[in-house]
């Protein structure tokens, strides 16, 4: 079910906008959508992966995890986002956060302490050939056969048990991402509409 709740303080003038998770397999378009929603919808994305990316010119050990495909720890990841999130969320999109447990449990908390509108988790779905395909298609220097392996390993076994660790506080639903990219949008402006977040 939808979960709406607020926590009233001494701020009532203060407007809690509302936060969406992207989620989904390596080329399930989570970027795509992302950049769709913020030059259409005003949303303010905040991207693990260009964040850790850009992170790892600099740190020795994110370097190390983007190379491998494995996770870059919740030690590291979470003062990270920390610093990227605003107070008041302001339309947020956390795009490819929380891949872990540890990750989901720090954000759920995070929530209930930044009480929102709404928020919700939406996972793009597509199948493992599709990702496959649509990854290796894409060519980036981090995305090669083994890696993307080790990340669609991780992705079945500890990130979809995480998203689960979301909601509540969060709603959550999943939308097909098999087809292009405007019909993906589509879907997800559908549901977002449907859970109240626009």
């Amino acid at each position: 079910g939808l979960h709406i709740w607020s926590t009233h303080s001494g701020h009532a003038d203060t407007s809690y906008e509302p936060m969406i998770v992207l989620a989904g397999m390596p080329g399930s378009g989570k970027d795509t959508q992302a950049t769709l929603l913020e030059t259409r919808e005003g949303f303010h994305s905040i991207a693990a992966g260009s964040l850790l990316r850009s992170l790892a010119k600099t740190d020795p050990a994110v370097a190390a995890a983007v190379k491998s495909g494995s996770l870059v720890p919740t030690s590291l990841m979470t003062p990270i986002l920390e610093a990227a999130l605003p107070d008041d969320h302001s339309k947020v999109i956390l795009d490819g956060v929380p891949r872990e447990p540890a990750q989901a449990t720090w954000l759920a908390e995070w929530l209930r302490s930044h009480p929102s509108g709404v928020s919700l988790c939406v996972e793009l779905v597509i199948s493992e050939a599709d990702s496959r395909q649509r990854t290796l298609l894409r060519g980036r220097q981090d995305d090669t056969e083994s890696v993307l392996n080790d990340r669609l390993e991780i992705y079945r076994t500890v990130t979809k048990p995480a998203l689960e660790l979301l909601s509540p506080p969060m709603a959550s639903c999943t939308i097909d991402a098999s087809a292009e990219p405007e019909v993906v949008y589509g879907l997800l402006r559908e549901a977002l509409v449907e859970q109240g977040v626009l």
